[in-house]
């Protein structure tokens, strides 16, 4: 038996190996993302809260910069089976902000994905209102416009966050 290795090839190195990914390990949305979503959250929850309020209680909500708010707050778009819009956005808004913050305690990749398709709903939802508003009602209330904004806004930022999360 021949042990001398003087004619064999001699050894490559091997390529560099990438690090395997271990489970939790994936790639984390700015802390500025997380907190820019709760804060919008919170803004839109004490809009929707105020209309929702003034629904129960029967009054006005006085809308001073646009002129439209009562024509489009009891319009028959207002409701949904019997159930305020504003409340509907008011849940939406609190969901938002706790997932958001639980986000923050758990860094759970599900909860940006969760985060992401609730936004997405209610975005989608918000072009039906806004659409109501300009062109079937011709009238437009500033808080619901402020709402408007704000779920845009989660939605953008729900999106940038989910984006982070799946690189």
């Amino acid at each position: 038996m021949n042990l001398d290795n003087s004619s064999a090839t001699p050894l490559r190195p091997l390529p560099p190996s990438r690090p395997i990914k271990e489970e939790g390990s994936a790639k984390k949305p700015s802390k500025w993302l997380i907190y820019a979503i709760i804060a919008i959250s919170f803004i839109g929850f004490l809009d929707a809260s105020y209309l929702t309020i003034n629904h129960y209680r029967g009054t006005n909500v006085g809308c001073s910069l646009t002129g439209g708010c009562e024509k489009v707050l009891t319009s028959e778009y207002a409701l949904i089976f019997n159930i305020p819009v504003a409340l509907i956005g008011a849940l939406f808004y609190l969901t938002v902000f706790i997932l958001a913050l639980i986000y923050t305690d758990l860094k759970k990749p599900l909860i940006i994905k969760i985060l992401a398709v609730i936004t997405a709903l209610a975005f989608l939802s918000t072009l039906r209102f806004v659409y109501i508003q300009l062109f079937v009602l011709k009238s437009i209330c500033q808080y619901c416009m402020l709402s408007a904004i704000t779920s845009t806004l989660l939605f953008i930022l729900s999106l940038l966050a989910w984006r982070k999360t799946a690189k």
